[in-house]
């Protein structure tokens, strides 16, 4: 069940025991930040104190900087027990503290409040109950999508979960596993493919990787084969000696 707190600026539900109340937390962040990030005031001072003296149209030091201050400003601190609350990023910024659907809720407000799309990715769901879940922001100038996971402190920006999921398809309503998440913006194949890496800097996902240079093993073999039918067209003959 889901109770709207109202004035507190939180959402609260007795812990996720199906995928339906799994899905409905999902949407409760993905709620919070599209009110979040219309706040002029609380939230929109913040993300400006962050900003000061950070490069302009610089996709990955902005992201940083309020990715940074997240990590910084609020302490990780669970939700009271058997229960799943998702706070409003103002009410995060008051208390100095929240858990990880918290920090998506702030962050996920702070990049949109900025000009950044984000999509929440859900790591560990069994069973109708999940493990961790974090924003990803859109970086138009880089085309990836950043993990931005400032609950796990000492992480850097763009640091992934190792723990299987999927990501919430807003619109559709759904979570579309890791493994169909290709052609919907991701850059995944299988779960394993996320194991603790990074979309951005010297950790770029193999299949983002540029290619090294030189033949390919597929040019190696057409090459073999062209050889092979002239070859064999010439019937392999060596011209007489004199």
């Amino acid at each position: 069940m889901l109770i709207d707190a109202g004035e507190l600026g939180a959402s609260f539900q007795t812990f996720a025991t199906d995928d339906a109340a799994v899905l409905g937390m999902v949407r409760e962040i993905r709620r919070h930040i599209d009110e979040g990030k219309r706040d002029f005031s609380k939230l929109g001072a913040w993300v400006d104190r962050q900003l000061a003296g950070v490069p302009e149209k610089n996709d990955l030091a902005e992201l940083g900087a309020i990715f940074r201050a997240a990590q910084r400003d609020v302490r990780f601190t669970s939700d009271p027990h058997k229960l799943d609350t998702v706070r409003a990023p103002r009410l995060t910024l008051e208390r100095r503290a929240g858990d990880c659907d918290d920090f998506s809720a702030l962050l996920g407000a702070a990049a949109e409040h900025i000009g950044y799309p984000v999509r929440l990715r859900v790591c560990g769901v069994q069973s109708g109950k999940w493990k961790h879940v974090y924003p990803e922001a859109w970086s138009r100038r880089t085309g990836r999508w950043v993990a931005m996971d400032a609950s796990e402190k000492g992480r850097p920006l763009g640091w992934r979960s190792s723990w299987p999921g999927g990501t919430y398809v807003e619109g559709s309503g759904m979570i579309v596993p890791d493994r169909q998440i290709q052609g919907l913006g991701g850059f995944f194949s299988d779960a394993a493919s996320f194991a603790q890496r990074t979309l951005i800097d010297d950790q770029v996902p193999p299949a983002l990787q540029p290619k090294p240079e030189g033949l390919s093993l597929g040019q190696i073999l057409t090459a073999a084969a062209v050889v092979g039918v002239i070859v064999a067209l010439t019937g392999g003959k060596k011209k007489p000696g004199r």
